[in-house]
């Protein structure tokens, strides 16, 4: 359609179709829409003016759905990141956009002998919203490449150096990816309602699995989520690095409670750190 696209034009078109094809509308079971007004108004909206055709010669009802990959589009709007989503668009079409940018990118990736040397970023775009999955995973993975690259470049990154916001662009990527891979499953050819119906039961499922086992801090489905969980493991090794004299010796390795009792109980090194702190302390510390 090249003009205007009111319920009446796509009726006009579609049922020329139908005709060129000879389908009969007393075999038409249902009709999925993307909710517009111009397909689902009740006086001169799409559906409504097919349903009208349909009973012309004896009344045939037909289902009327939402189509469900839209449906699971907007249900996606609920994930409110914009703020992990725009810096990401900036950084990435700040690189993307540019010619020279993405050649010196692409240069400097290679210098690191980087497995995307060649692909590089993806164009980030918000028309197809879940594709941005794999702009957020390849983003993910060259984090630092590309901190480093838009520093020279004087452009503001300070948030590839938030780790609250790096958080939340992990859960970014691990959710986005599987949104992406129940996306894929209900298109292509020979798809059947029931089959599709079928992915999206299975997908609320695993949303109460998510959900349950992000409450127990078990990230097994979120791969990139858990680099921040390797720092969570490591807390108790830094509270001894940051407050020797302060951590309870039970709660350090076993191999190293007499030495930190030692330490604990010399006035000397307990000035000295009080002076001087980390990390310099350490110099002060008998091997």
């Amino acid at each position: 359609m090249f003009d205007t696209t009111t319920g009446e034009d796509v009726f006009v078109s579609v049922f020329e179709l139908l005709k060129k094809y000879d389908l009969p509308l007393e075999k038409l079971s249902s009709v999925a829409t993307d909710g517009a007004p111009s397909m689902t108004g009740k006086n001169k909206g799409f559906v409504e003016r097919l349903q009208k055709k349909a009973n012309e010669n004896v009344e045939h009802k037909f289902h009327r759905t939402h189509c469900i990959i839209h449906q699971e589009v907007l249900c996606t709007k609920v994930i409110n990141m914009a703020h992990v989503i725009r810096p990401v668009k900036q950084m990435v079409n700040f690189i993307r956009s540019r010619g020279m940018n993405q050649r010196q990118f692409s240069m400097f990736l290679n210098g690191l002998e980087s497995e995307y040397s060649y692909s590089g970023l993806p164009y980030f775009t918000e028309v197809r919203w879940l594709s941005c999955s794999t702009v957020l995973e390849r983003f993910w993975n060259l984090r630092d490449a590309i901190q480093i690259f838009l520093e020279s470049k004087e452009q503001d990154v300070s948030v590839l150096s938030d780790p609250m916001w790096l958080q939340d662009l992990s859960f970014m990527v691990d959710i986005t990816k599987h949104l992406s891979n129940l996306n894929l499953k209900l298109q292509g050819k020979n798809q059947i309602i029931t089959a599709i119906n079928d992915h999206v039961k299975a997908f609320k499922c695993k949303l109460d699995l998510f959900k349950t086992q992000l409450q127990n801090e078990d990230l097994t489905h979120f791969p990139a989520c858990m680099t921040f969980q390797d720092f969570q493991y490591l807390e108790n090794d830094f509270a001894l690095f940051t407050s020797p004299f302060s951590i309870d010796a039970v709660n350090v390795p076993t191999r190293i409670q007499m030495e930190l009792i030692e330490i604990q109980n010399d006035s000397n090194l307990k000035n000295k750190f009080n002076e001087i702190g980390v990390p310099d302390f350490y110099n002060f510390v008998p091997i």
